[in-house]
């Protein structure tokens, strides 16, 4: 499991240098920094699926399957995100919602900071990373996957979590090609017209990248319509942003 490898890096020796460092085993391929106070950053690329996640964070309470976190994905203010916790790490392995976006984001950048929120009588945390100029290892994971290193639809994204109420759901039909991968998830944003019909949307992530799952969710979604965005009723020009999910059972 790509979460499995992803929680070992997070409990390794600090690295003595600011590098990403390659890792490849049994078919999968990841690089990973580690920092001194503890935290990780990790991308993987395994059956052409591609993670992107932060280890070494400070244990939740509970067993809830997302996390907040405080992001500079729009430096240097910090904006609010939802993020994934990687199976039996507590909270202290997460994984990214767009990790394309934020994979080329950390080669672009020259630091990368996060908020943990306070929890129970734990103050907040912040953490100020810088990242090494020389990217070539996490460029190989990405090239590994067919992840894009430049997209300029990254500019438009944003991590803040909405709560989108639909009055009609998106249409969802199987992919006329199905993805290789028994999962694939496509990230799309849209804007909506005065009756909350879906426009102008936009593929943001899609995993596996390439896969072609993204190109038939975009078609999917014009199919519904949006009734709030936020708690409030939905005004023509409005912006969400929400994912579409495709999973292969075996019979």
């Amino acid at each position: 499991m790509i979460t499995a490898l992803l929680l070992a890096l997070a409990q390794e020796a600090v690295a003595p240098d600011l590098t990403w460092t390659a890792t490849k085993n049994d078919g999968l391929e990841a690089a990973s920094i580690q920092y001194d106070v503890g935290v990780t950053l990790s991308a993987a690329c395994r059956n052409g699926r591609f993670v992107f996640a932060l280890g070494g964070l400070p244990t939740m309470t509970g067993s809830a399957a997302t996390r907040k976190l405080d992001v500079s994905l729009r430096a240097p203010a910090l904006v609010s995100s939802t993020w994934s916790v990687a199976p039996n790490s507590n909270g202290s392995v997460v994984l990214a919602p767009a990790p394309s976006i934020y994979a080329r984001h950390l080669r672009s950048s020259e630091s990368f900071s996060i908020r943990v929120p306070a929890e129970a009588d734990r103050r907040a945390q912040r953490y100020e990373l810088t990242l090494p100029r020389d990217h070539t290892a996490l460029d190989a994971v990405m090239t590994a996957c067919g992840v894009a290193l430049e997209n300029a639809a990254d500019a438009i994204y944003d991590p803040r979590p909405l709560d989108v109420v639909w009055a009609i759901p998106p249409r969802i039909t199987p992919p006329p090609n199905l993805p290789s991968a028994n999962y694939a998830e496509a990230l799309i944003q849209c804007s909506v017209d005065r009756r909350g019909r879906p426009k102008d949307c936009t593929l943001l992530d899609e995993n596996p990248p390439r896969s072609g799952f993204g190109r038939h969710a975009l078609r999917m979604v014009p199919s519904g319509r949006v009734e709030r965005i936020d708690g409030a009723p939905v005004q023509e020009g409005g912006v969400f942003t929400m994912r579409m999910t495709f999973s292969m059972t075996e019979h």
